[in-house]
């Protein structure tokens, strides 16, 4: 890193502010964990850790909820997002009440340089081998990306939504019904042929949304590429869409055992988080 330039004993060219943003960045370098993820940026550019302070920067213009959202997809789970503003550091704390963050501006420019502090992602008590059931919702969904990365900790699983509605569709408030849960093999039919689909791995954690399109429903155009990953991943091994057929969606991911896994909803855009546990 450069040092500031000195003009006169004891006297630095940089401003106060600059230079403890710049402390800030050392120490995140010494205390933060190892990356959460190798995947390439999205919304945040930099190194993201599991924990611990990092100096990251946002690539296009965004809301600090935005940025937040971004931030937990590779694992961080944001406890401040700091900037200076006119010399002085402001603070966003998520889903803190608005006054504590009155202060904090409401949309970042692209290329803003932020300090985040990460909590740790990982709580075992998050995760759990049980079904989950969100079907009683209204609305659909249309999936526009499938995404699978490993972390540390976990294997994670992402379907992203459309905030574009086509054609009568009505969407949901967020992320559309779904339900997760294990099955077995016999149990990962083909919703169009009725065969039973050859998933990669010892175990299979199916995900079912019966309200969600894979193409526009004005069109028939397909909104998700490809429908099928295969990875050598920690835990996962392959993920396979079975079914997308008459506004309903069925995703079957492969993995190495039967794990304890985590379901989160993150939003701007709506995406529904499969975090599996590894061994």
């Amino acid at each position: 890193m450069k040092r500031p330039a000195i003009q006169s004993p004891g006297r630095l060219l940089l401003p106060l502010a600059a230079v403890a943003m710049l402390a800030m960045a050392l120490t995140a370098a010494v205390i933060a964990a190892r990356p959460a993820s190798a995947q390439e940026p999205g919304l945040v550019s930099g190194e993201v850790p599991a924990e611990g302070l990092a100096l990251l920067r946002v690539t296009a213009a965004a809301t600090p909820p935005q940025v937040a959202g971004a931030l937990q997809e590779q694992a961080c789970q944001p406890v401040s997002i700091s900037i200076t503003v006119a010399g002085a550091f402001v603070t966003y704390v998520p889903d803190a009440p608005p006054f504590v963050n009155a202060a904090f501006p409401e949309d970042l420019p692209a290329g803003q340089a932020f300090i985040v502090r990460c909590a740790s992602p990982v709580d075992p008590t998050d995760f759990s081998a049980e079904p989950v059931d969100e079907t009683g919702r209204e609305g659909a969904g249309i999936i526009s990306d499938v995404r699978i990365a490993s972390h540390v900790g976990f294997d994670r699983f992402v379907l992203e939504f459309s905030d574009e509605a086509t054609g009568p569709v009505v969407l949901a408030d967020g992320v559309p019904a779904y339900r997760v849960e294990y099955i077995e093999a016999s149990e990962a039919v083909e919703c169009g042929s009725g065969f039973v689909a050859e998933v990669e791995g010892a175990a299979i954690l199916r995900v079912d949304l019966p309200f969600a399109y894979i193409y526009n429903p004005e069109t028939g155009q397909g909104t998700v590429e490809p429908l099928e990953i295969t990875t050598d991943y920690q835990v996962v091994r392959e993920t396979e869409e079975i079914c997308g057929f008459e506004g309903q969606s069925t995703w079957v991911i492969g993995l190495t055992g039967e794990q304890p896994f985590r379901v989160t909803e993150l939003a701007d855009p709506a995406r529904l988080v499969i975090d599996i546990v590894t061994p």
